[in-house]
């Protein structure tokens, strides 16, 4: 039986192949990062991870290297649907679908300082405490942007006169030590002279300075 290529019947035939591959394609993308999920978890006592992290994570990155053939999966880890700074856990598999490497920054079992349920300073004033922080002038005039809310309780502020970029502020939670977390405001200001784009930590509760980075530089 022959298809004529102006027919409906082709042109459905070609949305229909067209369709299937890319399900085909999704279906392998979002398999690896599940499986690495599943090898991690099964293998929990053999790498001396925490289940409950594992359970908790979320996908952060998965790319695939052509070079090696190995498909790499990064999670960030979360404690009450909130990240933990910089808490990564990679995932190496092969074509094989077999685990690799693994290597792991997760804080399993770290105390928090259980600041979820204290009133938190608002997140203007968390900028307003960073601005000091880093000596600049800010009179106190932002408009926010994107309200997104959620476990984070993200917002996302104008730039105003003192950053080039939006400023957006979100809860993390800040490691103090290995054993322990500091529920905090993570505030991103990319200066107007454009020297530094720092990423400051505060204490949510007391609005003490916990860490900070510099974009720029790194």
């Amino acid at each position: 039986m022959s298809v004529k290529p102006n027919s409906p019947k082709f042109s459905f035939l070609v949305i229909s192949l067209f369709l299937f591959c890319c399900s085909s394609l999704f279906a392998q993308f979002t398999s690896k990062s599940e499986l690495a999920r599943q090898i991690l978890i099964s293998r929990a006592d053999e790498f001396n991870l925490d289940i409950t992290s594992l359970n908790q994570m979320r996908l952060s990155s998965e790319t695939y290297s052509r070079l090696s053939k190995l498909n790499h999966v990064y999670f960030e880890q979360h404690i009450e649907e909130i990240p933990v700074y910089n808490a990564i856990l990679n995932a190496h598999i092969t074509s094989n679908d077999e685990l690799l490497t693994i290597g792991n920054r997760f804080y399993s079992n770290a105390l928090t300082n259980k600041s979820l349920g204290l009133p938190l300073i608002p997140q203007l004033e968390a900028i307003s405490r960073v601005c000091n922080h880093l000596g600049y002038s800010f009179n106190g005039n932002l408009t926010i942007v994107q309200n997104i809310g959620g476990p984070t309780k993200k917002i996302v502020f104008d730039k105003g006169n003192i950053s080039l970029e939006n400023i957006p502020v979100n809860l993390v939670w800040q490691p103090i030590s290995e054993n322990y977390l500091v529920l905090a405001w993570n505030v991103s200001i990319y200066e107007a002279s454009a020297q530094n784009w720092w990423n400051v930590r505060i204490d949510a509760v007391t609005g003490e300075i916990l860490d900070q980075n510099n974009w720029v530089v790194q």
